[in-house]
């Protein structure tokens, strides 16, 4: 990865914790209510790689869709925000209800190539009829 992409990872990163303008109104609300959320010590990966803050994936892995799990199953996953990150483009973003993520519900995902990230964040989750919030977890495209 060159320098510049990964200083435009961390922007995209400071972005979505900062909910600047560029988020929709939808997007705007659906966040705030995220990090209003008391944070839980819980994360989350894409089923079968470990429980890391950023997962190096190929291409292919990710073509036909993944499943978000928690490190603690007791808790159900509610909705994320799922955002797309290539180096010359837009961002791409959508609330993703549950934990499958599919072509379906993310079109985004046929697109996708080497150098590229997604970024799961603003999670809301549920435990015992209480609601709480994950920290973020990044997918890189590694080929």
């Amino acid at each position: 990865m060159t320098r510049h992409f990964i200083i435009k990872i961390i922007l995209l990163v400071l972005s979505l914790l900062n909910l600047n303008d560029s988020f929709s109104q939808k997007t705007w609300d659906f966040a705030r209510e995220a990090k209003a959320l008391p944070t839980i010590n819980n994360k989350a990966t894409v089923k079968g790689f470990p429980f890391e803050k950023a997962i190096y994936t190929s291409k292919d892995s990710l073509n036909n869709g993944f499943r978000v799990e928690l490190q603690d199953p007791s808790y159900k996953i509610i909705s994320f925000l799922l955002s797309y990150y290539c180096e010359h483009c837009d961002i791409w973003e959508k609330v993703i209800y549950g934990k499958v993520v599919s072509t379906e519900n993310a079109p985004i995902l046929k697109k996708i190539k080497k150098g590229e990230s997604l970024s799961l964040g603003f999670f809301k989750v549920e435990k015992g009829g209480k609601f709480y919030t994950l920290p973020e977890t990044v997918i890189i495209v590694t080929d």
